[in-house]
């Protein structure tokens, strides 16, 4: 009874099914398709206490999260047509925070049942394995470092029937997450007190750990792809934020594969916003980033720094490959007629991914070779390479 209490316990605070992101005035950004079940006609820009009124009172400690990320507002389960559901407000950006709702229905139904049953056996076989396998998470057990049990969600993920032929696919999920890791429990050691964010394929996941008695490990993969895929995008101008751009920039460096950093910035954009007026600034911020689109390859990352200063990352290329196409952007963005501002140029610093370096100094240095190609007259490409000792 106690494992299976542990487990229900455990994915009671793993289910998160749909989202509202709101701003600094509490008022809707955008949410998961699913939210309307709960709310009914839900409209961007309309205050959130519309929708959850028993949210009214606490606007004052909820804005507080922008101060202290680190803070977190629960609430208590509230009924919402026909469903229960657990709310919990959090931190996202400096200008962003999430709203996340977990339907607590089905889970809590069956676990009032699980509360009364008596014999654990028929509880772990029957009602215990049912509600696993209905979960949206990914779940799995270990016990001295081999899977012992994965729920059917898992299984379908990695198109396989039974927990024997994902054995036999040798999928290392450790390896997904850090790939220094050697095994289960040194996941459970690196995951253990905290989430991490997992990317499989195309997939992202929130991983987290927990003990079963004292000879089990739990792990759970949230999926929240569709919340990091809206989440990860600049508002305006529709390319990676910063924050993706440094993940993946992180992996690379951890990994130690070959990249090439790109800082760009837009020469003299505060004459643009000053004489055309901030929306045609913007609009000019727009088509920049559509024709760098055009250029770059797929696989290469192209994200906001902020303001008109973008960061490009060049996967795989070497850095007199990165240097040649970076000024075949140069040129691009020389010739191209933008509309109400006409010719526009760009400067762009470059710096190759070392071995020994971090994400910091690798930005740092592609920052000075950028400050470098400003000081020598902009509209020109400088490479930062590193000194031999």
């Amino acid at each position: 009874m106690k494992n299976a209490q542990i487990i229900l316990d455990t994915i009671l605070t793993r289910n998160i099914f749909d989202y509202v992101v709101l701003d600094k005035d509490l008022k809707v950004v955008t949410f998961s398709s699913h939210i309307a079940s709960y709310v009914g006609d839900i409209q961007t820009e309309s205050d959130i206490a519309d929708y959850f009124p028993e949210l009214v009172g606490s606007e004052a400690y909820i804005q507080e999260i922008f101060d202290k990320p680190m803070q977190k507002c629960m609430l208590s389960t509230v009924h919402k047509k026909h469903a229960y559901i657990d709310i919990c407000i959090e931190y996202y950006s400096e200008d962003l925070l999430l709203l996340l709702l977990q339907n607590i229905t089905e889970t809590t139904e069956a676990k009032q049942y699980i509360l009364q049953a008596s014999n654990e056996s028929i509880l772990l076989s029957k009602t215990l394995e049912k509600i696993l396998n209905n979960q949206k998470i990914l779940l799995f057990l270990t016990h001295h470092n081999q899977i012992t049990f994965s729920n059917r969600t898992l299984l379908h993920y990695f198109q396989v029937h039974t927990l024997e032929a994902l054995q036999d696919k040798e999928i290392k999920l450790y390896h997904y997450v850090n790939p220094s890791l050697e095994d289960y429990d040194a996941l459970f050691e690196y995951v253990n007190s905290k989430e991490v964010y997992v990317q499989i394929d195309n997939d992202t996941f929130i991983l987290q750990v927990a003990m079963v008695e004292a000879t089990h490990k739990l792990f759970t993969l949230s999926k929240i792809t569709d919340i990091s895929k809206k989440l990860q995008y600049d508002h305006l101008t529709q390319t990676y934020k910063k924050e993706y751009f440094h993940q993946e920039l992180e992996k690379l460096i951890l990994l130690k594969q070959q990249a090439v950093v790109v800082v760009i910035d837009i020469d003299n954009f505060k004459t643009i916003n000053e004489k055309y007026g901030y929306e045609t600034g913007d609009k000019v911020l727009q088509t920049f980033v559509k024709l760098m689109h055009t250029q770059i390859d797929e696989k290469d990352i192209f994200s906001r720094w902020g303001g008109e200063a973008f960061l490009l990352l060049f996967k795989h290329k070497t850095l007199m490959e990165s240097y040649t196409k970076a000024k075949a952007l140069c040129l691009a963005i020389n010739t191209y007629n933008f509309d109400k501002v006409g010719h526009m140029t760009a400067s762009f610093g470059l710096a190759e991914i070392a071995p020994n370096d971090t994400l910091h100094s690798v930005l740092l240095r592609a920052d000075k070779a950028l400050y470098e190609a400003k000081r020598e007259g902009k509209n020109r490409v400088v490479l930062k390479k590193l000194k031999k000792r």
